[in-house]
């Protein structure tokens, strides 16, 4: 969801930057800036969800992310001991 916020936000200044400016950030050699709009915004979505399957998967994974976990609980041992 996060990803799909800050990607309208963009969406919107671009919007804003070729009304104020005409800097023509929404044309495309091949598509309308309606078709722009919508790809870059399905993008966004898609990387999100890619995100949040694959982020889960990598801290499970990583040996990193372990060693961070076994310091952790080895922590709350000494302390539940005191």
């Amino acid at each position: 969801m996060a990803t799909l916020g800050i990607g309208a936000l963009l969406e919107i200044t671009e919007y804003g930057l070729d009304l104020a400016l005409h800097q023509g950030a929404q044309r495309s050699p091949i598509m309308t800036p309606l078709d722009d709009t919508m790809w870059d915004l399905l993008l966004d979505g898609a990387g999100g969800v890619l995100g949040a399957i694959l982020g889960p998967v990598y801290i499970r994974l990583s040996n990193r992310s372990r060693c961070r976990f076994a310091a952790f609980a080895h922590y709350f041992a000494l302390r539940k001991e005191e």
